[in-house]
């Protein structure tokens, strides 16, 4: 599933129904990339992270730290 910025314009109720819906297709194997700008959601919720600023910046496990 390919998602541009799902969490934009949402409160904080629909990103946590979202994030719980997210939780379910990855829980029944299927693969989610999402856009998005918010790096802290992207950490907690995502196993890999790709940054793009132009070129890929990083890639990998996101630090939990």
């Amino acid at each position: 599933m390919l998602l541009d910025e799902p969490f934009t314009g949402v409160d904080a109720a629909v990103r946590e129904s979202i994030v719980a819906v997210l939780d379910d297709l990855k829980r029944a194997g299927m693969t989610v990339l999402a856009s998005t700008h918010d790096l802290g959601l992207a950490t907690r919720q995502f196993e890999l992270v790709l940054l793009l600023n132009r070129h890929v910046v990083g890639y990998g496990p996101p630090s939990k730290s």
